[in-house]
């Protein structure tokens, strides 16, 4: 099982920060430059919906990807959980803090395991947990600028 963990200190009270993360948009276009995502009806908000699916297509290949969703107001924490989709198992954790007044710590973590054993841990190795982590600064430095 691989594990990415990317932090960030973001401008903004949580208050605010929390509610952009609630938005399921920022975060497909946080990983546009990255993916195609392709889905009927977007929800208004995370805690409007306990599943989320869509395709995501790269290099031309395309996946239907189904989705858990798991919002925790109470610590300010997004859980996706692939049911079905391109990773064997694939979590995605969002924890917003309160860093202080004017700022918010986000902590995003993925934990995830490839499917096709050896030669899907040798993908991972060579080309994929570099690209999934730049993904994820990619779409924190996207946050930087939005509020």
């Amino acid at each position: 099982m691989a594990n990415i963990t990317e932090k960030s200190i973001l401008p903004g009270s949580l208050e605010a920060r929390w509610e952009q993360c609630l938005d399921p948009a920022n975060l497909m276009d946080g990983f546009a430059a990255f993916y195609g995502f392709y889905y009927d009806s977007l929800p208004i908000s995370f805690k409007d919906v306990s599943e989320l699916n869509f395709e995501i297509s790269r290099w031309m290949i395309g996946q239907e990807w189904k989705l858990a969703v798991d919002v925790r107001e109470d610590i300010h924490q997004i859980i996706l959980t692939q049911l079905y989709g391109p990773f064997k198992r694939w979590r995605y954790i969002i924890k917003l803090e309160k860093h202080d007044e004017e700022q918010s710590l986000i902590v995003e973590s993925l934990s995830y395991k490839m499917k096709f054993s050896i030669l899907g841990g040798l993908i991972d190795d060579l080309f994929l947990k570099a690209d999934l982590r730049e993904q994820i600064r990619s779409r924190q430095d996207s946050l930087l600028t939005k509020i």
